[in-house]
């Protein structure tokens, strides 16, 4: 039945409002947690890197648990976590430069922390997929099946 279509959707992609809690260890970290695996995973800060200007040599804290108030750096936000803020030293490009533009990650999927390597394209994809099923479901327990195969065959 559409419920029980709404219910695997709601367990497999997050919570919606006003249905149970699926994942009860969010609290281990304040992001998300696997189904799988129970690993915690940082908050996503946001889905675009942000450029900044670092003075070269000096050491900066990136936020790893995407809680910090002051994206892309630490506030001690980490402090109810497992997290660690990470230190980094930005290497000026050319020779004397006292600054340096860098690309910081805030989706805190990089494979290159803290540097941005468009990890969070994949999240923008995935957020898509998901609201297209949870737009489908709705549809189909509002309107009947044929509403939601229409959609998902008429969707641009």
């Amino acid at each position: 039945s559409s419920r029980v279509l709404w219910t695997l959707a709601v367990t497999q992609f997050g919570n919606a409002k006003g249905t149970r809690k699926v994942f009860d260890k969010m609290s281990c970290c304040g992001g998300s947690c696997e189904a799988q695996t129970g690993c915690c995973k940082a908050k996503v800060a946001d889905v675009k890197p942000i450029e900044v200007e670092l003075k070269a040599g000096e050491t900066n804290w990136y936020c790893t648990c995407g809680l910090s108030k002051e994206q892309p750096f630490c506030d001690g936000s980490h402090r109810s976590t497992e997290f660690e803020p990470l230190g980094f030293v930005a290497q000026a490009e050319t020779e004397g430069a006292k600054t340096v533009k860098k690309w910081i990650c805030t989706c805190k999927a990089t494979k290159t922390p803290p540097y941005c390597d468009g990890s969070h394209n994949a999240i923008i994809a995935q957020r898509k997929k998901k609201r297209v099923i949870l737009s489908t479901l709705a549809l189909t327990a509002i309107a009947g099946a044929g509403a939601g195969v229409w959609y998902l065959k008429n969707k641009k």
